[in-house]
């Protein structure tokens, strides 16, 4: 099922059923975006420490966008 909010999919998944079977929970499948919790990250654009550089952020961006992979420079 999809839900328009997390708050209907947290509502939901707490909900006890009675007298009818509860949703199987399917095994992850790939999908092309980013999570909602990713998009979240990528929006707060908040800084580790004072006199963080865009440099800085563009890493930690791409980081979190593609994690475990060589980050290129922001500069060709």
């Amino acid at each position: 099922m999809s839900f328009d909010s997390q708050d209907l999919l947290t509502s939901h998944s707490r909900e006890e059923e009675v007298g009818t079977e509860r949703c199987r929970v399917k095994p992850k499948r790939a999908f092309d975006g980013i999570t909602p919790e990713t998009e979240l990250l990528l929006k707060s654009r908040k800084k580790d420490h004072k006199g963080q550089s865009e440099a800085e952020l563009w890493k930690k961006m791409y980081r979190t966008l593609f994690p475990g992979e060589i980050v290129p420079s922001p500069c060709k």
